[in-house]
């Protein structure tokens, strides 16, 4: 876990392997391994979801995504990707840099060609059940 201070909280996206959890999720029914990410935050402070961290990934092709866990919001650090909108098909080119934002439970399909690493935040402002 990163080092933390009271109201502090630190990490890197340079962090050795040890320091990567497989993102696994299941989604309609199928189960998915989609890169890594390291936590540098879980929770705000009145214990609402409040995700931050960096994702890694190096798994190219086409994989089923959506951010369960509330709404999300990212910055593509390294790479490029491709997010279709499974509803719409709409499709969004981003490049390093690029800063994207999107509700809780949106479906798409994130295409990669390189491999590509960003910071998120993931927040849903309902308490969450110790």
């Amino acid at each position: 876990m990163p080092d933390t201070f009271p109201d502090l909280f630190w990490t890197s996206a340079s962090n050795p392997a040890s320091g990567w959890t497989p993102l696994r999720y299941t989604l309609d029914g199928a189960e998915h391994e989609f890169g890594e990410y390291t936590l540098l935050r879980e929770r705000g402070s009145e214990g609402s979801v409040l995700q931050v961290g960096v994702w890694r990934c190096d798994k190219l092709g086409d994989t089923p995504f959506a951010s369960e866990d509330g709404d999300e919001t990212f910055l593509l650090l390294e790479g490029e990707l491709l997010i279709t909108e499974v509803a719409s098909g709409r499709r969004h080119h981003y490049r390093a840099g690029d800063i994207c934002t999107w509700t809780k439970g949106t479906r798409t399909v994130w295409t990669l060609t390189v491999p590509v690493r960003k910071m998120f935040v993931i927040a849903d402002p309902a308490p969450v059940s110790p």
